[in-house]
């Protein structure tokens, strides 16, 4: 079974670097137009959805810099979201910036009325603005996600929204609304049978069990996660197994602090020991993994137990081993506040009050940022709300330029129509006195003739002139109609081209007996004489359209 999953790794790895290479090509020959633009998105598309955000990142932005010369809004959209989604995960968490694309992307999808893309970015938004804390805001566009979610009919995004709209309840202190979200996200996961998010469902539900102090419900559906986890742990989530170690030892802390609380100090200690049995079973393995994070944060854990259990020499050793490694400040503030509270048991109140020094350091740098972060989403928020203005006073005046253009085309109309009545009236009148000074005076007859020669003319030149519009409008109506066609046109014949480099490659494995990677290549053919084939029906849809 493992030996077949690797195969079939490796050979999707094959694809993806074939069509990678395949839509490289595609893009040296092409013009700089919109559909160099759709190559470029796709390529960084691709790259990041296989998590090389470093070489995603230069195609996204110049599929920006390309839509934004082009006044191409729906490359424009895409490539923005692109460069979002690589702010935000890929390693540096740059969140605000991440933000920033989001919301950009969101205000062109708002005008095209793209519901799927629409609900993506809201979803997306949610998640930075809950990792920011800014709770609002993230239960404001879950909500806007989950809505076009339903309408869509995705089941597994409904789910998701409902199990953030949980955790950003549960943020809230909202345990028993978290609670509901998290047994209808359960349900809706159950549905579709996604064993890892029922997972996580479990952990979830354990978790606002846990906080409410229903400690058999924590500790049963914590089982259930960890039961799920190790029947899937050849799928490498042996970190969420350790997770449930963790969740299940928290449990029997808090049972334990429950106890130590009404005075029951022997079963107490006992519950300790159960938690620290499972703190220290997963961090032995967090250290064979080389998890510095992990390895700091059950420091913290067991080092706050062993305060707990009166064992101040090995909490010290705990705690100073857990700032060591931290990287999170949240962490390394929490640590100097159980040190400082572990020196005053020992009556060290020297050592305590540095260390508690050092805790109001750390919570007031984290105020501060936090202060920081408020005051970079005010900006975030008030710059999209005048990119929002600006592209509504642009449609208002784009608005006003039509009916102002309408105006005049009307007066225009009207004019000629009084032009022509004139003239006709013109006409008849001297066609009138015409007819009856030839009867008066037949010398008149040479100037009549004349008269009527010079109408004559000018009745031709008029039609010469309305055959010449007519001929200028079938020209704007050609060179729109090639243009329409030239798009799809231009895929069919990029594809074609590498289709024909494609098939010498396969005839050349086929040579070499190559049969496996002869059968990837005429995959990749395969798919793009589906391209071919889709490009080849827009350009039919659109001549029969004309037609």
């Amino acid at each position: 079974m493992v030996l077949f999953v690797a195969v079939v790794i490796t050979v999707n790895a094959q694809s993806d670097s074939l069509y990678i290479d395949s839509l490289k090509k595609v893009l040296i020959k092409q013009k700089v137009d919109t559909n160099k633009v759709n190559t470029l998105n796709e390529l960084a598309n691709k790259l990041w959805s296989l998590n090389d955000f470093t070489q995603s990142l230069p195609y996204a932005k110049e599929a920006l810099s390309i839509s934004e010369k082009l006044n191409f809004k729906k490359g424009k959209a895409s490539a923005c979201y692109s460069i979002g989604y690589i702010n935000t995960y890929r390693g540096q968490y740059n969140n605000s910036e991440g933000l920033r694309y989001f919301l950009s992307a969101l205000a062109i999808w708002d005008k095209n009325t793209n519901e799927k893309e629409i609900a993506n970015a809201h979803y997306d938004i949610a998640n930075i603005y809950g990792a920011e804390g800014n709770y609002s805001e993230a239960i404001k566009n879950l909500y806007s996600a989950l809505k076009l979610f339903e309408k869509l009919k995705d089941k597994k995004r409904i789910a998701s929204c409902t199990f953030y709209i949980g955790l950003t309840n549960s943020s809230q202190g909202n345990h028993s609304e978290a609670l509901k979200n998290d047994y209808m996200a359960l349900n809706l996961f159950q549905e579709i049978k996604d064993k890892v998010w029922i997972a996580y469902s479990y952990q979830s539900i354990s978790q606002e069990n846990l906080a409410i102090g229903n400690y058999s419900e924590a500790f049963k559906n914590q089982l259930y996660a960890l039961k799920i986890f190790e029947k899937m742990s050849d799928r490498g989530l042996n970190s969420d197994i350790l997770n449930c170690y963790v969740g299940i030892g928290n449990i029997f802390e808090k049972q334990g602090d429950f106890l130590s609380a009404k005075g029951n100090k022997t079963v107490a200690a006992t519950k300790y020991f159960n938690a620290l049995e499972k703190y220290m079973a997963s961090l032995k393995r967090f250290r064979e993994v080389n998890n510095v994070e992990e390895v700091a944060r059950l420091n913290f854990l067991i080092g706050n137990l062993y305060i707990k259990l009166d064992r101040f020499s090995e909490a010290k050793d705990c705690l100073e081993s857990s700032l060591e490694f931290s990287r999170s400040r949240e962490n390394i503030k929490e640590c100097y506040n159980s040190l400082s509270h572990l020196d005053s048991a020992q009556k060290n109140f020297k050592q305590a009050y540095e260390h508690y020094k050092m805790y109001i350091l750390y919570r007031d740098s984290l105020m501060s940022q936090e202060t920081a972060k408020q005051i970079v989403q005010s900006k975030i928020q008030y710059d999209f709300d005048k990119k929002q203005a600006i592209l509504k006073a642009e449609q208002d005046k784009k608005d006003a330029d039509a009916k102002r253009i309408k105006n005049q085309q009307y007066f225009a109309i009207v004019a000629l129509g009084i032009v022509v009545l004139a003239v006709i009236i013109i006409s008849l009148i001297q066609f009138r006195n015409n007819k009856h000074k030839q009867q008066a005076n037949i010398a008149l007859q040479h100037q009549k003739e004349k008269v009527e020669t010079t109408l004559s003319e000018l009745k031709s030149t008029q039609a010469q002139l309305i055959q010449s519009e007519k001929m200028a409008s079938l020209g704007e109506l050609t060179a729109g109609i090639a243009h329409e066609i030239q798009n799809p046109l231009n895929f069919v014949n990029n594809f074609s081209e590498v289709n024909k480099e494609l098939i010498d490659e396969m005839n050349d494995e086929m040579d070499k007996g190559n049969i496996k990677e002869a059968k990837t290549i005429a995959s990749d053919l395969q798919q793009n004489l589906e391209k071919i084939n889709h490009h080849g029906r827009r350009a039919d849809a659109i001549v029969k359209g004309m037609l």
